[in-house]
């Protein structure tokens, strides 16, 4: 069994899929206040049901709280790490919204009171001081004089306030990326494969070669890009080319061999190009391809960012959305991809 992730007793996470039977229930029937919101108990589940719960996309998940810890009342430190995720269009949606009108606010009070400030000593304007002509001038916008003038401000310091805001979002989301793929990669290959599969981990034992008839089998390229596309409309995660189910290391050889151009860069070709055909090329910048040598043999990683747009797979005539849930990839049905779309991708 594993043991919790930190020291704080009120911690309830666990790693990969080792996580003790026992925290699968549900958060007995009350509802949790953390901070000023609170969190009703039918969305505190297990992860692997409950999409609503954020945990990290590497393989920690976070579990309901121990019955003990309720009934003790120590709940505010236990639940201190689980945040209900939220859906980021409309997040970014009210962030634009308040730059706009905190732009608008400068504009109006701000940019024009500097411009009338100008214009005093510029112009004979009547008025005995320019304090006196810029207060009668922002008591005058205030009570609906000017509205021309009042609105041209308030557009030129929203306009810019979005740009501003615009370029501060950019940034952040490349150093959260950054950020993200850095953590990821500071992880011990051997750790990962030793947690197991997971709602954030799949192995696959070969890209296109077929193990059972030792032939080459184009098809088993759809079964790596399915997995692909559960992670992408998902929230992410890893896959690693070259393991098996049971964590063993088969390597990349024998997929080298199918190549035209057997190394690492002819795999990386290989399989982008197949991404590109099944999901269409905007996806490859959410896929971040490693090699790594392990025990003499080489693996393949793909660490999977979540997709802005659902990914949808063309198969047997018809377009397909895959979502990874639990430790396995499952097609949604036309009632579940619609309801999914709606929440995952508002408009």
């Amino acid at each position: 069994m594993a043991e919790p992730a930190g020291h704080d007793p009120g911690d309830v996470k666990w790693r990969g899929a080792q996580q003790p039977a026992g925290n699968n229930s549900r958060t007995p029937t009350l509802a949790i206040k953390s901070g000023s919101s609170q969190i009703e108990p039918t969305a505190l589940t297990d992860s692997r049901s409950a999409p609503a719960i954020q945990s990290d996309r590497y393989g920690q998940t976070t579990f309901r709280i121990p019955e003990e810890i309720v009934q003790s009342g120590n709940i505010g430190r236990a639940w201190r790490r689980f945040v209900v995720a939220g859906s980021a269009s409309v997040r970014r949606i009210e962030w634009l919204l308040a730059a706009l009108l905190t732009g608008a606010a400068l504009g109006t009070f701000v940019l024009r009171p500097i411009s009338d400030f100008v214009a005093w000593y510029e112009h004979e304007v009547a008025a005995p001081s320019a304090w006196a002509y810029v207060w009668q001038e922002v008591t005058g916008s205030i009570h609906g004089n000017k509205p021309a003038k009042t609105l041209l401000y308030a557009v030129v310091g929203g306009l810019f306030s979005l740009l501003a805001a615009g370029f501060y979002s950019s940034v952040h989301e490349r150093n959260r990326r950054i950020y993200e793929l850095t953590a990821e990669l500071g992880r011990d290959l051997d750790a990962i494969i030793a947690a197991g599969e997971s709602e954030w981990l799949e192995f696959k034992s070969t890209f296109r070669w077929d193990l059972q008839e030792s032939r080459t089998n184009r098809a088993l390229e759809l079964v790596i890009i399915k997995s692909l596309a559960g992670f992408l409309n998902g929230r992410g995660g890893t896959l690693l080319i070259g393991v098996d189910d049971n964590g063993e290391i088969l390597g990349l050889d024998a997929d080298y061999r199918t190549l035209k151009k057997g190394d690492r860069d002819g795999f990386q070709q290989a399989l982008f190009t197949a991404v590109a055909t099944s999901m269409g090329g905007d996806i490859a910048p959410y896929l971040a391809v490693l090699f790594h040598r392990v025990h003499e043999k080489e693996v393949c990683r793909v660490i999977v960012e979540p997709a802005s747009r659902p990914v949808y797979i063309e198969h047997s005539g018809a377009p397909r959305l895959y979502l990874r849930s639990g430790a396995a990839t499952r097609e949604l049905n036309v009632k579940e991809a619609i309801a999914y779309q709606a929440t995952r991708w508002p408009a």
